[in-house]
């Protein structure tokens, strides 16, 4: 809807008021989300020689003795213990987001158990560098109490303790001290992240809230946007006010376990804003291209929502290590020295990895977010595909919400895996094969193949099984058999895979090593761990337990048909497709977002109605792109890899979400129509009556 002169300026000032109270109340704190407390074990071990064995940085001197329950000193003994404690620092991602509040203090606490006399205490002594000890006021017993020590100031990073036994607290005792345990903990100040996506809402709702005002009368439109703003800054202001306070060290250990969030107490008059807003689009009170503004806000609203989602998502995992095939990638990508010289990986996430992190520093969060920044980029992704292949863009409204909805997909986009940069490079590969693109030459949709195929490869190596299947789709579709044209994304895919086909044979002697490698821990795991039986090239248990990867290699071909006959195959195979795309179940879960009965019955008749469609090439491209996955899903693999399979199974149950709710809408139109003509019927009944009856005189 075309805005005038004095409306485009009533909206500038909108904005401009918004974003003022925005930044106003983010800088006050009113937009922070709490996480929950950090507590943090240093040193934890049970008293034995075995704990020097493991290089932990714990001294001891005195008249020590090794006993099976612990480390003993006999009465009349002296003894101490020198720990050298370290906190690791925070990234400087973390310190950027929090403003400077990760610098906070932590506290420490040191807690010794055993047996020992009641009387005995232990006194402890604290430094900053190993030489100069204070010792503090409280004495610690062998009773697993803790002991609070000192608070490490801003950005110091270590902390010695010293326990000392004293020699004359023994002599009154009845029995040798005997510790079998000790424990030093800290509680890092917890961190307040503001939620920065959630704050959007207070520049969007007035907006919305201005654009329901002029399609309706008109009037007083900048004044009920502003009485918005101001309705939501006080309901901001009023919620931060029920926040629990974590500015008291004491408070670190018992605090919140989850954090606290907010953020559906402002979504809550967005969302009754736009049901306004539709409401008056499809009763007519509004022009019919008045729907893209409403599709414009409601996709707006989903972007706040999951990135929102994501955001806290990302702050709970801020201070987790990385998991170990993240940190493999991380440190290939710090020694990377040539562009194929990255072992058995595909390439193309190294690589990614290297660029975004010597930019932005080598430190977890920052993988973390590079992650989180491509799960955005699969869900705007996905809308697009889904828009322009059903040419209906609420399907594609309805698979983006679907998506930003799912759980583990909010879970997977911060744990810093190549998984959604695989999933946006197989959709790109799918647009530009399946979809209707018009205005779009086939030289560029030649192109347009060529990259997303290459990265689809370059990411996992076995994707050529169904790539080239969407390749002879799109010369048939999309190129109307035009040969000629397929060999451009061909010839550059096998550029860019050649050189990391020629690496593995040079360093592993098997070209294809980065697929067969992990078929080794397959035939392992079957065969030696869930079946328990031999066959060729097998290790014991004892060798298997010692690596997984033990016994010579065999191809993924060697595994599938050497060792299962046809009936095996087609057995397991069955029962794969089973678990991940027509039972409840955890792989179901990950799939379309839920295991409820009611998502269930809707995916099902999704699914129904779409092999029933034009558009049922989509199930035939889910099992072309899961290829040999469902045979491996018995193997207790894990769910992750089949996620690149998650926009297309949530167009299945988006298909018979929408589906649904068009045949209520149906529903909803006959019974009106038949009241209507219900009543004309009565009105028509009436007058007959009325003509019959005797007129008075």
């Amino acid at each position: 809807m075309a805005l005038t002169g004095t409306q485009k300026r009533e909206l500038a000032l909108i904005v401009g008021l918004s974003l003022f109270t925005m930044v106003a109340l983010v800088a006050g704190g009113c937009f922070d989300f709490t996480l929950s407390t950090r507590p943090v074990v240093f040193f934890d071990g049970s008293c034995g020689p075995r704990l020097w064995a493991n290089g932990l940085q714990c001294q001891r001197d005195g008249k020590w003795d090794d006993r099976q329950s612990g480390w003993a000193i006999d009465a009349g003994g002296q003894g101490h213990i020198l720990a050298k404690v370290e906190l690791d620092p925070e990234s400087r991602l973390t310190r950027f987001l929090a403003g400077g509040r990760a610098d906070r203090n932590a506290r420490f606490s040191v807690l010794a158990f055993g047996t020992a006399d009641p009387r005995l205490r232990i006194r402890v002594a604290v430094s900053s560098d190993g030489h100069t000890f204070t010792p503090l006021a409280n004495t610690l017993a062998v009773d697993g109490k803790k002991v609070y020590l000192t608070s490490l100031k801003d950005r110091e990073d270590t902390l010695w303790v010293k326990l000392d036994i004293p020699g004359e607290g023994l002599s009154a005792a009845t029995s040798p001290v005997i510790l079998s345990r000790i424990q030093f903990m800290a509680a890092k100040a917890p961190l307040a992240l503001p939620n920065l996506a959630i704050a959007a809402l207070l520049i969007l709702t007035p907006i919305l809230a201005y654009y329901l005002r002029i399609g309706t009368e008109g009037k007083w439109a900048l004044a009920y946007a502003l009485a918005i703003l101001c309705g939501l800054a006080v309901l901001v202001e009023a919620i931060t006010k029920t926040w629990t306070q974590a500015d008291n060290p004491i408070r670190w250990w018992e605090l919140i376990t989850d954090g606290e969030e907010r953020d559906l107490y402002l979504f809550i008059p967005y969302l009754v804003l736009l049901g306004l807003l539709g409401w008056q689009q499809w009763a007519g009170a509004r022009p019919v291209e008045a729907s893209v503004s409403w599709g414009r806000f409601a996709l707006a609203g989903l972007f706040v929502w999951g990135l929102g989602r994501r955001i806290v998502a990302f702050a709970h995992v801020l201070d987790q290590k990385l998991e170990t095939d993240v940190v493999a990638y991380q440190d290939m990508a710090r020694t990377l020295t040539a562009p194929y010289e990255t072992a058995f990986r595909e390439p193309l996430w190294i690589w990614i990895t290297k660029g975004w992190l010597t930019v932005v520093g080598w430190e977890a969060p920052q993988i973390r977010a590079l992650s989180l920044f491509f799960s955005l980029v699969v869900i705007g992704l996905a809308y697009k595909v889904f828009r322009d292949y059903t040419g209906r863009p609420i399907i594609g409204g309805l698979v983006a919400i679907l998506l930003f909805m799912n759980p583990y997909l909010i879970r997977l986009s911060v744990r810093g895996f190549r998984e959604e940069v695989y999933t946006a490079a197989l959709l790109a590969v799918v647009y530009f094969a399946l979809v209707p693109t018009p205005k779009m030459s086939l030289w560029s949709q030649a192109i347009g193949l060529a990259l997303a195929g290459a990265a689809v490869q370059l990411l996992r190596f076995n994707s050529y099984v169904f790539l080239l299947l969407l390749l002879l789709v799109w010369v048939w579709k999309k190129a109307n058999g035009r040969w000629g044209y397929v060999a451009v994304p061909v010839l550059f895919i096998l550029a860019v895979s050649l050189p990391h086909v020629i690496h593995n044979y040079k360093v592993y002697g098997d070209p294809l090593y980065s697929i067969n490698f992990h078929f080794t821990w397959f035939r392992n795991y079957e065969f030696v761990v869930k079946k328990g039986l031999f066959c060729e090239g097998c290790p014991t248990r004892d060798q298997y337990f010692m690596t997984p990867y033990a016994g010579p290699p065999i191809s993924g071909f060697q595994y599938i048909f050497g060792l299962h006959n046809f009936r095996e195959i087609l057995s397991i195979m069955l029962e794969g497709y089973w678990k991940m795309f027509l039972t409840p179940s955890d792989w179901l879960e990950v799939q379309i977002g839920t295991r409820s009965l009611s998502g269930y019955t809707l995916y099902v008749l999704g699914l129904g109605l779409v092999l029933a469609s034009r558009y049922r090439e989509i199930v035939l491209l889910i099992v072309c792109t899961a290829s040999f996955l469902p045979f491996l899903v018995t193997n207790n693999i894990e769910v992750r890899v089949g996620a690149y399979l998650v926009p297309f199974t949530t167009f299945l149950l988006a298909y018979g979400i929408w589906w649904t709710c068009g045949q209520v809408l149906r529903l909803g139109t006959v019974l009106a129509e038949a009241c209507d003509r219900r009543d004309v019927s009565g009105k028509l009944d009436m007058m007959a009556v009325e003509r019959r009856a005797p007129k008075a005189d």
